[in-house]
């Protein structure tokens, strides 16, 4: 459903989340971590930390990780208000956690162009990039909270000529890489690349 990647102890891991229930019926949800690979095709050992939502099941496709190994998944809106939640302390694979609630994003459910399809973070946390099927906004970090930076609803990507955008990732110098399904006629699935300058005002002067 998602991927994320950044470090950890052996350097740099992946987080795939498995984490759609378009139904809202999965009674708990889980990520896999695994070492990044190499061009060598050595096996890698996959671990799985299962969680649950305190609210109920929730249909979700975005999820971003901290240093740290700071977890955080964000419902897509499709019958509930966009919500970002976090995994509680560290990753555990013997126990179910429990995510906690930690910022709406709307008061309700969102229309099919809002919903949430992905999300991503610089590896040392700075910025972390968020978008929908028709838009992508840029965060700065408060300890939990996040906030805009970008005015409105951030960059439309009508431009970009998506099919059905679904993931992004955003690197350390600010480029922004977003990926598309492909069309009903078969038609390459787009990539698209977004330069962001990350940089405070402060840090300009």
């Amino acid at each position: 459903d998602s991927l994320a990647a950044a470090p950890c102890l052996t350097g740099i891991c992946l987080f795939i989340g498995d984490v759609g229930d378009n139904t809202r019926t999965r009674e708990s949800v889980r990520v896999f971590r695994i070492p990044e690979p190499d061009l060598s095709g050595k096996p890698v050992h996959a671990t799985t930390f299962p969680f649950a939502y305190p609210d109920g099941p929730h249909d979700a496709e975005a999820i971003f990780v901290l240093p740290g190994e700071q977890l955080y998944v964000i419902t897509k809106g499709r019958s509930e208000p966009l919500t970002l939640y976090r995994y509680p302390g560290a990753l555990d694979s013997t126990r179910t956690a429990i995510l906690q609630p930690v910022q709406q994003f709307s008061e309700s459910f969102v229309q099919l162009p809002d919903m949430i399809t992905g999300a991503g973070a610089t590896p040392d946390g700075r910025a972390i990039v968020i978008r929908t099927y028709s838009s992508v906004q840029l965060y700065r970090r408060d300890g939990h909270q996040l906030h805009p930076i970008l005015p409105g609803r951030g960059i439309d990507l009508a431009s970009t000529g998506e099919f059905q955008g679904e993931g992004v990732d955003i690197a350390s110098d600010g480029t922004i890489l977003l990926v598309s399904e492909k069309g009903f006629d078969e038609s390459n699935a787009p990539i698209s690349l977004l330069k962001c300058d990350l940089q405070d005002r402060s840090e300009r002067q």
